[in-house]
């Protein structure tokens, strides 16, 4: 059976509410693409949304973001600066040059206020460049079983969930009976995954014993060792109400209670000597995330907590066998004005995140546990207990706690872009920054004047309006005395966060490949559907020779020579400049 996606966006206006100073929220951003394979010499088309859901806000901080075109070796290919103005939407195009070879491309995109905690939270989308992701067809008979622990490790006698997704040699979910068995071969439970390969197990490990999932076809999948000692916190969200309770070893009156939510941010609460207890917040957020950690703040163990879902998805009406002039019936649910909707129809095998899942949970969270897809669900049931499993089985992964809570308010080192700014400081012809005095910057294309005042040391900072790729404006530096004079000026270099944590992407194939892969821990082995970050460590790379400026001589004409430092100190940008 060949499925079709349907993916729905949808944004509705809220009020806004002023951000505090250490609630450590931050933006989302939906990101689509138009296509997802191309030719050289063709442009991409993206376009998104970028708000910010947190409390009762809804409109983003930021007027502008930057989306980039990055290379499977991790190179930056081209940036673009995007206004998003328009109530955070936003719309650009990526050219693809004539020189790209064929592989697989991605597009990811940030706000300054995103660079605040990592690129863990950006958004990413793959694309083929010559290169087509192959439907995934007919499933295949291997399987692949993914699991994820709540809480942590498995503790001997106490009471455990696993949850774990099956999935086929061609990634898609699998629906099975799959049993408990401990080393014995005794059957200890059974269960059912949904149509979208998924389950959670209820069990209480004992000590010394090994534990395995078994299909009806003879497949095996070994669950990790129990551990003798540890503890695991959990919890239950009812509105602004959270029992906790922890269980294992007994608590260390050193550790400490957290908690984490788009509403509340971080909250740390004095949980004395009790092992259980309840928590009110403020206000009642979707999820969030409970942690315990140690005196220093290190993450002992941690769960995701959501409310009950009780809100109704909307679920297209699709026949079994559509033809081409067909129509999509659509039942949406009640909406304010200004609602935006998308409405995204993807041929089967293309990857593609869910906007619901991009903008409400994997921008904090992750799980090993691939997001379920609604096309798989029978029913909004079906399609509810699927998120209900996914959010048991991921953690929280924006920003380090532990960096929080020593840090605080320093977290925040990069502010919303509300405005164009270019920032640099103003040098005389000695070497000396022009100490005070003003500057003023003459578009080159539409005459208009932008002024700044310069500080003592120099460094000024000047708000312009939106300008065009190619356009130009002229510098004029003046002093305190108000003499228009001789002057260089160094323009900032804006830093932006280096590429990493992005999820791989591939042409599907009927079987499994093994693959070695360089890791934190050293080079190890994995399987093909095991998605993997290749680091690789900083190369320092120097020259070996120097170029010696030439010697000036008095026949004909005279040399000048302008080396490297010269013009990173002039900044130099093209030929022109230097001639």
């Amino acid at each position: 059976m060949k499925y079709i996606c349907l993916f729905l966006g949808l944004w509705i206006s809220q009020s806004i509410k002023a951000q505090l100073p250490d609630d450590y929220r931050s933006e989302q951003i939906a990101l689509r693409l138009n296509q997802a394979t191309l030719l050289p010499g063709d442009s991409l088309d993206v376009e998104g949304q970028v708000t910010c859901m947190a409390s009762d806000r809804f409109l983003p901080y930021s007027h502008y973001l930057y989306v980039e075109c990055i290379s499977a070796a991790d190179s930056i290919l081209c940036r673009q600066k995007v206004s998003c103005k328009n109530k955070g939407y936003f719309r650009t195009r990526l050219g693809i040059e004539y020189d790209w070879p064929p592989g697989i491309y991605y597009v990811r995109a940030y706000t300054r206020l995103m660079m605040n905690f990592g690129s863990e939270g950006f958004p990413v989308q793959p694309f083929g460049v010559n290169k087509e992701f192959t439907g995934r067809g007919v499933g295949g008979q291997g399987l692949h079983c993914r699991m994820a622990i709540v809480g942590g490790n498995l503790l001997n006698g106490c009471l455990q969930r696993l949850v774990f997704s099956l999935q086929d040699e061609k990634g898609i979910p699998v629906s099975m009976p799959l049993y408990l068995m401990n080393e014995k071969g005794d059957t200890l439970s059974s269960v059912w995954t949904s149509r979208a390969g998924l389950a959670l197990l209820r069990f209480m490990p004992q000590p010394d014993c090994r534990y395995f999932l078994s299909t009806e076809r003879g497949e095996q999948f070994a669950l990790p060792a129990t551990a003798s000692s540890g503890c695991q916190i959990h919890g239950d969200l009812k509105g602004n109400r959270i029992s906790y309770r922890i269980q294992g070893d007994d608590v260390p009156t050193s550790f400490r209670l957290c908690t984490y939510d788009r509403w509340n941010g971080v909250v740390e609460y004095d949980m004395g000597h009790k092992s259980s207890g309840i928590i009110l917040l403020e206000g009642s957020p979707e999820v969030v995330s409970l942690f315990l950690t140690d005196k220093e703040g290190k993450v002992v163990s941690e769960s995701t907590l959501h409310a009950p879902i009780s809100r109704d998805r909307a679920f297209p009406e699709v026949a079994a066998t559509l033809q081409v002039g067909d129509t999509l019936h659509y039942v949406l649910p009640p909406l304010e004005d200004e609602s935006r909707i998308w409405i995204r129809v993807v041929p089967d095998g293309i990857p593609a995140c869910p906007m619901e899942a991009s903008l409400r949970y994997e921008a904090d969270c992750e799980s090993p546990l691939p997001f379920p897809l609604t096309v798989y669900a029978f029913s909004e049931a079906d399609a509810r207990n699927d998120l209900y499993m996914w959010l048991c089985s991921a953690s929280f992964k924006r920003f380090d706690l532990k960096e929080v809570l020593q840090k605080r308010k320093e977290m925040y080192r990069y502010m919303p872009e509300e405005n164009l700014v270019f920032k640099g400081k103003v040098m005389e012809m000695n070497g000396h920054p022009l100490r005070g005095g003003h500057l003023v910057a003459y578009h080159t294309g539409r005459n208009v004047v932008y002024d700044a005042d310069v500080e003592d040391n120099g460094s000024f900072a000047m708000a312009v309006d939106d300008f065009q790729e190619g356009e130009s404006f002229y510098l004029q530096g003046q002093s305190l005395k108000g003499i228009f004079g001789y002057y260089t000026y160094q323009i900032d270099n804006d830093t932006f966060p280096a590429v990493s944590a992005i999820r791989r992407h591939s042409p599907l194939k009927g079987y499994a490949e093994e693959l070695a892969v360089l890791g934190e821990t050293g080079l190890k082995g994995t399987t093909m559907d095991v998605e993997q970050n290749i680091q690789l460590p900083e190369v320092e790379i120097e020259a070996r020779l120097r170029g010696t400026p030439p010697k000036p001589t008095q026949k004909f004409y005279e040399v000048n020579y302008v080396d490297r430092r010269k013009m990173e100190e002039y900044n130099y940008q093209t030929l022109y400049e230097v001639f």
